[in-house]
């Protein structure tokens, strides 16, 4: 912490698995300080 102030730091990190059943789509995962998970298409 700084006089008067604050630091926001954090990490991140990302995971990509293909689906086996599909060469399109992709599901992620970030997870750190939050989490977030979904699916993607190329």
């Amino acid at each position: 912490m700084l006089p008067n102030g604050r630091v926001n730091a954090g990490q991140y990190f990302s995971i990509k698995w293909k689906y086996p059943f599909s060469d399109d789509y992709y599901m992620f995962y970030r997870f750190g300080i939050g989490a977030l998970w979904g699916v993607s298409k190329k």
